[in-house]
């Protein structure tokens, strides 16, 4: 949920300052970092609540302090790949719509509501297999799910490669955005 907010809501920020974009000048990422800022600072809520409640159970391990870093690191990615669709959607309107059924797609595609054991044992030589795996937001929910869930440390090379990928694509968002910022005000 936390992807899809950050993702579709940096897109209707960028649409939303259209015209006070074209009457006065501010940096055309304040308002896609705005709405990610929004999201994470609610989502940080509600994961303090989480926490509340499994202090109150008496069911916390050292592993939730795991779960500032997965959610920084998820808003990065989440973050990164807004910013694409941003100026996508800047360019070209129905962009919004194709995100939007894809977003219901990748929530079945990944281990949201089922265990991702369930499609390893039943796909374990399908070729399509290693691409579900490597699925980023399959990674994140699996370490999420491993931190808050079982109490257990998601592992260091799960770790690298969220790190790795969350950078990678933010970087890859940043440019993207950085080069076609120039005349966004004129597409919108």
């Amino acid at each position: 949920n936390f992807f899809s907010s950050v993702t579709t809501s940096g897109m209707g920020a960028l649409m939303g300052a259209g015209q006070l974009l074209k009457k006065i000048y501010f940096p055309p990422f304040a308002p896609v970092i705005g709405s990610a800022a929004a999201v994470l600072n609610q989502t940080a809520i509600e994961f303090g609540l989480l926490l509340l409640i499994y202090v109150v159970l008496v069911n916390i391990s050292w592993t939730f302090l795991l779960v500032p870093i997965l959610l920084l690191l998820l808003a990065a990615f989440s973050l990164g790949i807004g910013m694409v669709l941003a100026m996508l959607n800047a360019r070209f309107r129905d962009v919004s719509y194709i995100v939007s059924v894809f977003m219901n797609l990748l929530f079945y595609m990944s281990p949201i509501i089922y265990p991702i054991s369930i499609v390893t044992d039943l796909y374990d030589r399908h070729p399509w297999l290693r691409v579900y795996e490597y699925n980023p937001i399959t990674a994140f929910i699996e370490a999420f799910r491993d931190s808050l869930w079982f109490l257990q440390f998601p592992g260091w090379g799960k770790l690298a490669y969220l790190t790795v990928v969350s950078l990678a694509v933010l970087a890859v968002g940043w440019t993207f955005f950085q080069r076609r910022s120039a005349d966004v005000s004129e597409d919108l």
